[in-house]
């Protein structure tokens, strides 16, 4: 849970972490055209997660860096403010 002004850590590669699994099951609420194909939901940030993070950063204009910080938490609404 997230309080005001604040979002999930900064995850990426290599990471592993229950709010991966939050992750990854809301990119996979996301069409194919916007993150690529679904993810297996296991915790671990690896390169799928990864392309899926990069693909879903392009769809929306952002940083296009596959790591998961406030601007993508934010996109993805998981950053109370």
């Amino acid at each position: 849970m997230t309080v005001a002004g604040e979002c999930p850590p900064t995850f990426s590669r290599g990471d592993n972490a229950e709010m991966i699994v939050a992750l990854q099951r809301a990119l996979n609420d996301y069409s194919y055209e916007v993150k690529g194909p679904d993810l297996f939901v296991d915790g671990a940030y690896g390169p799928k997660t990864e392309a899926a993070v990069i693909n879903f950063q392009s769809w929306y204009g952002l940083q296009v860096d596959g790591i998961t910080g406030p601007e993508t938490w934010g996109q993805l609404g998981f950053c109370t403010w």
